[in-house]
């Protein structure tokens, strides 16, 4: 593991989407390195969590038929579905500006779509959870 490597003992994890759910995986597998564990807009995908919006959940099946066009299709879409997500703090201008940056980056949509499937494929986390003694902050809005 990379933080035995890097002798690192013990370490505050956070997670984003993903990024969160892999945190989680982390925190049940390696709890004895965890400090603190920090989860924002993510799931542990327990089937009595309630689902996203209508909304939300068009946006996002709908990326499985989708192909990028060019750079102003793809943030474009992005924008939408990050107006849906935070309405409140929503910033158009640093949204278009990160997604632009990361269709630069690389404009293939494989990797959202695999990254879909995986939220899929993983098995519910809730019970194995309930196992990790640790302070956790959990960041997430009504989407």
């Amino acid at each position: 593991m990379l933080m035995n490597q890097l002798s690192v003992q013990k370490a505050h994890i956070l997670g984003s989407s993903m990024g969160g759910m892999i945190a989680q995986v982390f925190a049940i597998k390696y709890p004895e390195h965890l400090l603190s564990l920090i989860l924002i807009a993510t799931s542990s995908g327990d089937v009595n969590l309630p689902s996203p919006k209508p909304e939300v959940l068009q946006i996002i099946s709908s990326s499985f038929s989708t192909h990028i066009v060019n750079m102003e299709s793809y943030v474009e879409g992005k924008i939408k579905l990050f107006r849906l997500y935070d309405p409140y703090f929503f910033n158009e201008s640093s949204t278009r500006t990160l997604f632009e940056k990361m269709y630069q980056r690389t404009s293939s949509s494989d990797g959202f779509k695999r990254q879909l499937l995986s939220f899929m494929c993983e098995k519910p986390r809730g019970d194995k959870l309930k196992n990790v003694n640790v302070k956790t902050l959990i960041i997430h809005g009504s989407s």
